[in-house]
């Protein structure tokens, strides 16, 4: 799952008798833990890095209580060819800011596509792709490096991703609503299409009346 965390720097599953590290993800990055035969410490109120950490927060006394500072691995990326977007660097500085121990662990490898398949993406844009839909902001800089002179209307994840397209100076159309999984990305934005075609349809019937 995106953006795991580890109160240790280990996980070791296989093991009985080695006590587990608690565990959260992003939204329906849960479920995904659960499959994996890990109950999530907790599923933060906003599905988000700073959903997450405003629930490392609240809990940040009962750390004082017993007189532990809390220990946080945070597996993420590593980017690549790219500028690294604020949203990783922001949750890391949120959870110093509670004295967390923190450790950040490359999980993957955040880099533009081959040329072959930016030279494929072009030629899609060219072919009347009427909108485009970012799930991170690298996504964002992949799209303005492309070669095209259509303007489709541009969709976001959520709040965040669109924060971070806006800053590269482009201008988003929708933003989800519910950005707690692709799922229900993919549903809102539907919905959003064919209300906004269904209002275009009218509005040129009573132009043409």
């Amino acid at each position: 799952p995106r953006s795991t965390l580890f109160p240790y720097t280990t996980l070791v599953r296989s093991a009985s008798s080695i006590r587990l590290p608690k565990a959260c993800a992003i939204g329906k990055d849960n479920e995904a833990l659960s499959l994996l035969g890990i109950s999530p410490a907790f599923i933060s109120a906003e599905p988000s890095l700073k959903g997450i950490a405003d629930e490392f927060r609240s809990r940040f006394q009962e750390f004082i209580l017993h007189s532990v500072r809390p220990r946080i691995a945070v597996l993420g990326p590593r980017v690549e060819d790219l500028i690294e977007p604020d949203t990783v660097p922001d949750f890391l500085k949120a959870l110093h800011a509670i004295q967390a121990e923190v450790t950040y662990i490359t999980a993957y490898v955040t880099r533009p596509a081959t040329e072959q398949a930016l030279r494929e993406a072009e030629t899609l844009l060219r072919d009347k792709i009427q909108w485009v839909a970012f799930t991170s902001a690298t996504e964002a800089q992949v799209y303005k490096r492309l070669s095209h002179n259509t303007k489709p209307s541009l969709a976001c994840f959520g709040p965040y991703t669109a924060h971070c397209v806006r800053k590269e100076g482009l201008n988003v159309r929708f933003t989800s609503p519910d950005y707690s999984s692709f799922s229900a990305f993919a549903k809102h934005l539907k919905e959003f299409i064919l209300s906004t075609s269904r209002s275009e349809e009218r509005f040129s019937r009573n132009a043409e009346t």
